[in-house]
């Protein structure tokens, strides 16, 4: 007996009653229609999430880190960045950062702090690349310095130099500071100095054995909280 072959896409245009065929070719063609939409919709809309992982820095400012850990460092003041969240007993703002290793975040009360003023320095990707160690710093100029490390835990290959270290900061009013990384709830780092106030006025970008690339005021994402210029 000879098979008949029949064409699903003329059957539903034509709207065919062939017997055993209509239902099948029209259930394919929802299934089909289904996938399509899924495809174009269902996984672009998920809370937070960033296929293209460049997306994450779009909008975001960029600087280049100094060449050596003890050449001056620009300190850009919080206060004039445009994307700033606040919360009831928080602020905190988005920054990326591009490097092999040792990306240093300074955070300062004073836009130059050396003649003996403490800092706080975050170095992500310490000791090539395998954890993250945060420091009270004191600056007496900028050679001269002491560092006393608050806390350190391993973040082995945090940095990468084909894609952003994308990260959220916040910055509680009793004094604790938690880090978390686009995408994610938990907090992977959370820190406080018993001695000594935490203030984020003023933030700078050093390195210590490669070079970095830092973006920052970043937009925001579907974060709980106001977005807003930081009120002081």
């Amino acid at each position: 007996m000879r098979q008949v072959q029949f064409d699903c896409r003329e059957i539903v245009s034509r709207n065919l009653q062939i017997e055993g065929y209509a239902s099948t070719c029209k259930m394919r063609a929802i299934i089909s229609s289904a996938f399509i939409a899924l495809s174009l919709f269902g996984f672009s809309v998920a809370k937070d999430e960033f296929p293209n992982k460049f997306h994450s820095i779009y909008g975001c400012k960029q600087i280049n880190a100094v060449t050596n850990y003890n050449d001056p460092v620009h300190y850009l003041p919080v206060e004039e960045f445009d994307h700033v969240g606040t919360g009831s007993n928080y602020s905190f703002f988005r920054l990326g950062v591009f490097g092999r290793s040792d990306a240093i975040i300074r955070l300062s009360k004073v836009p130059k702090p050396y003649h003996n003023n403490i800092v706080h320095e975050i170095a992500i990707g310490s000791g090539l690349n395998n954890f993250i160690e945060v420091r009270r710093q004191t600056r007496f100029n900028t050679l001269v310095f002491t560092n006393h490390v608050l806390k350190q835990v391993p973040t082995p290959n945090v940095l990468s130099e084909t894609e952003p270290f994308v990260i959220r900061m916040d910055f509680f009013k009793d004094g604790s500071v938690t880090l978390t990384k686009d995408n994610e709830t938990k907090p992977f780092l959370e820190f406080s100095d018993p001695n000594a106030e935490i203030n984020f006025r003023y933030i700078g970008f050093s390195n210590w054995l490669s070079k970095a690339i830092y973006f920052f005021d970043c937009p925001m994402y579907n974060f709980d909280g106001r977005v807003d210029k930081l009120n002081w």
